[in-house]
């Protein structure tokens, strides 16, 4: 089952904001990222499926529109005081925009996401992150 997923990803980079970590395509729809959520202090992963905009208007740049889910936990104190674990589950509802530079496999994008957490309270959050991909294909 690993395999078959690493087999899919299409794209590597770096998200940075909140969360700030690893960004990773899975195919051409699929946008996963892992690091960590500075509001919290704590490890961050997130699943989106996106749904693209197509547009001449916009172009060279392409606008999208996800859903997914997230989960956070692992909250690291400070110095002196103990790391506890304490998990958190919400929705996402990503929007955003990508430009991909001309001949070449680099994609560069902005996305503000709301957010709902659902456990272990319901709550609103806004994240916000700018991201820079490498394609493989």
């Amino acid at each position: 089952m690993l395999t078959f997923l690493v087999s899919q990803i299409t794209a590597v980079g770096v998200a940075v904001g909140s969360p700030l970590g690893i960004a990773v395509m899975i195919g051409d729809n699929f946008r996963a990222i892992g690091g960590w959520n500075f509001n919290r202090g704590s490890v961050y992963l997130s699943l989106d499926r996106d749904f693209y905009v197509n547009s001449t208007t916009l172009h060279p740049m392409d606008a999208y529109m996800g859903f997914g889910g997230y989960a956070a936990g692992v909250n690291v104190a400070p110095p002196g005081e103990p790391t506890s674990l304490d998990l958190y589950f919400g929705i996402r509802v990503p929007f955003g925009l990508e430009y991909d530079v001309e001949n070449s496999p680099i994609t560069l994008g902005l996305e503000a996401t709301p957010v709902v957490g659902i456990f272990p309270a319901t709550r609103l959050y806004m994240f916000a992150d700018l991201y820079f991909l490498f394609r493989f294909r």
